[in-house]
């Protein structure tokens, strides 16, 4: 049986547009090698997916679409079948992620496809207990990559849990039972979780989200997961929420091992590298910086970067712009993320205190926003009061 797909929830496709920024059509925007513009960041409108545990946290927190019912997934960065992102600034505004990045492979860098997926995911009740294949077996069953992922807890309510994994050694058998006679629940491992605290969820982790909690997910391009059991959850119409079992067993562990937190929140500000995994690497930025008296100079958080790797911002907490250089464009023009009439180039006096002269443009951004950030030779920096995840693939 085919069981990745699952598509027990009613599904909500972002808005399209049918223009490339300042009214220009999609099929106007110019050949980035050819005209020698900038391939600057730029922002990512979600996918929105509505859930039978959703809430409208995401709503509260973030800003996103209110008017949908149980909306429990945000897909921030995606070219995923099931759902893609849409640009939402510069000149591919309105255009899917996955088509942008077709017709201009260089800004992905070393990578022939997009290897990530981030969501925003608000659990208001609990998720159904489930597990995904690694690599070889989702390949092989399901023509689909695996799933790692990592978690990021962004709001936990007092009590909430996750499931990671079962308490004890189990059997196949005894599991298997557990799950059609519904008393799964007491072998499993829980897991109490504060704000700020992260988790890597492997291939074959058996893991549920509790209730309360709201958290950022990246993980692999795919959407391959095997539901073991859902509390004798219904659907709409009143029949049972299928089950996977035979599939979860094929590929869960079952030995009883803890998973143990990847990263516990401190009270320390700077860059800290969350998880490094063979598909992404995450790190938590935060940038507590300001405009001096006159305005034209600003202290910012200097990010590294690597030519021939792209990388993806998640704004979990306050608001900031960032800023980009590349040496051999500061008399191009732009068109990703920057106006083309505005110069992204700025002189950066690197000292002690990383301070940068303002440029003539920036690309702001809030909580909640999802930044796409080209491969390519390039020095950023971050500026403003603000917590951002940075992924780099």
């Amino acid at each position: 049986m085919r069981a990745c797909h699952v598509r027990t929830d009613t599904l909500f496709m972002s808005e399209r547009r049918s223009t490339c920024g300042h009214g220009q059509r999609s099929d106007a925007c110019p050949n980035l090698e050819q005209a020698g513009m900038i391939a600057a960041p730029f922002l990512l409108s979600p996918y929105y997916k509505s859930c039978i545990w959703g809430g409208n946290s995401l709503a509260r927190l973030y800003g996103k679409r209110a008017d949908i019912p149980q909306l429990g997934e945000t897909w921030e960065c995606s070219v995923h079948p099931s759902g893609q992102s849409t640009v939402a600034s510069g000149c591919f505004t309105g255009r899917l992620l996955g088509d942008v990045l077709s017709e201009y492979p260089s800004l992905l860098g070393k990578e022939n496809e997009l290897p990530i997926l981030i969501k925003l995911i608000d659990a208001q009740s609990d998720l159904s207990v489930q597990v995904h294949p690694d690599d070889a077996y989702a390949i092989s069953r399901e023509e689909q990559h695996g799933k790692t992922e990592m978690w990021y807890i962004l709001e936990a309510q007092p009590g909430a849990q996750l499931v990671l994994g079962f308490d004890r050694p189990l059997t196949r058998q005894l599991v298997r039972e557990a799950a059609e006679r519904g008393g799964l629940g007491r072998y499993l491992r829980y897991v109490p979780v504060k704000r700020g605290d992260a988790f890597l969820i492997e291939p074959g982790t058996v893991h549920a989200i509790g209730g309360g909690i709201v958290l950022a997910e990246i993980q692999q391009s795919s959407d391959v997961t095997y539901r073991l059991w859902d509390y004798g959850r219904k659907e709409k119409d009143g029949k049972l929420r299928p089950l996977h079992i035979d599939s979860a067993l094929d590929v869960a562990v079952l030995d009883g091992r803890a998973i143990k937190p990847l990263y516990r929140h401190p009270a320390c500000s700077g860059i800290t590298e969350i998880c490094k995994t063979q598909y992404f690497c995450v790190t938590r930025i935060e940038a507590k910086t300001a405009a001096v008296a006159d305005g034209t100079e600003y202290s910012g958080t200097l990010l590294p970067t690597e030519e021939n790797s792209a990388s993806v911002l998640l704004c979990i907490d306050g608001s900031g712009e960032l800023r980009a250089e590349r040496d051999n464009d500061r008399n191009a023009g732009s068109c990703s993320g920057f106006d083309s009439r505005d110069s992204i180039s700025f002189a950066a006096a690197i000292g002690a205190d990383d301070t940068y002269q303002a440029p003539h443009s920036a690309l702001s951004f809030k909580c909640g926003d999802c930044i796409f950030v080209p491969a390519g030779n390039m020095r950023l920096s971050l500026t403003g009061a603000c917590v951002c995840l940075r992924v780099k693939f």
